[in-house]
């Protein structure tokens, strides 16, 4: 039989499963995979109706979508990990108040998951990298870099978001590029 601790501590280990169980994020995703199907169908349509500048101008649009469709998959799933760390500050407490120790630290979520990037970031810290990307960085800056004798663009850094464009930068985006989001989902498979 648990003591009082031990109810308050499995209530609250309940409360973060119900976080990382529930089925919203699912569904999104979902509504969001229709919505690239159905972008793929209309340009398959358009290609097969023969009209080029058409198609040319549908495609502009589609890859427009897709992105911004990934964008709000990736930020969605951001809004999933801090429910999650936030269940486990709850634990944490808990824990601190009926065992003087914490059981996990939230932040600790950010880890979890696959390696990247030569094993420096976990997969979860690119998923939350590409989000705050898709959310602030049409706010960064750029400049020219000389890199093997030619110029290219790079993102100036600052604190708030180094290690943003280190992680998206390891992942293969680029400032300019009008699929980052499309290769950020790509380099997650």
């Amino acid at each position: 039989m648990l003591d009082s601790a031990g109810w308050r501590t499995r209530a609250v280990l309940t409360c973060v499963r119900i976080a990382a169980d529930g089925g919203s994020l699912d569904r999104l995703h979902r509504a969001i995979e229709v919505e690239i199907f159905r972008g793929s169908q209309r340009l398959a349509k358009a290609q097969e109706d023969g009209n080029a500048d058409g198609f040319e101008s549908l495609v502009d649009d589609e890859c427009d979508d897709v992105e911004e469709l990934l964008g709000m998959a990736f930020a969605a799933c951001q809004s999933f990990v801090t429910r999650v760390r936030g269940r486990i500050s709850l634990l944490n407490e808990v824990c601190t108040q009926d065992f003087s120790r914490f059981a996990i630290k939230p932040d600790a979520v950010l880890t979890l998951g696959s390696r990247h990037g030569c094993d420096s970031f976990s997969s979860v810290e690119a998923i939350w990298e590409v989000a705050n990307f898709w959310k602030h960085s049409e706010e960064w800056h750029t400049r020219e870099n000389e890199v093997e004798g030619r110029f290219v663009r790079v993102w100036d850094t600052n604190p708030k978001n180094a290690w943003t464009v280190e992680v998206v930068t390891t992942m293969g985006l680029t400032p300019g590029s009008t699929g980052s989001l499309r290769t950020a989902a790509r380099n997650l498979d």
